[in-house]
């Protein structure tokens, strides 16, 4: 227990990382040791503004709400794309699949 009034003033981190997904509080505390611990100032600071700027600039696509830094992503912007079909994703995880090669994929039925 004392052990870990010694830490308190790390647990603004721990909670941080707390609320993401499936990350406890054994492995928030993790994360906030390895970051105090082992990152350097300037990564601690490139991961800072990566993360507000992701934040700030991913949107999701006005037409099928993927992921995309744009108001319509690039499919649906696609002069090949029909208009009158698509492809509706569940969920992040299945977009991530879908799309993880990076090709542009026109699906028809």
């Amino acid at each position: 227990s004392s052990k870990m009034n010694e830490i308190k003033f790390l647990d603004p981190l721990i909670r941080s990382f707390e609320k993401l997904p499936g990350v406890g509080q054994k492995t928030a505390t993790r994360y906030a040791f390895q970051v105090v611990e082992k990152l350097s100032e300037e990564d601690v600071e490139e991961f800072a503004k990566i993360l507000l700027e992701t934040k700030q600039n991913v949107k999701h696509c006005s037409i099928c709400n993927i992921l995309t830094t744009t108001d319509i992503c690039d499919i649906c912007d696609s002069e090949l794309r029909e208009k009158d079909k698509i492809l509706q994703l569940k969920d992040e995880n299945e977009q991530n699949n879908f799309f993880s090669n990076n090709t542009m994929v026109y699906i028809t039925s």
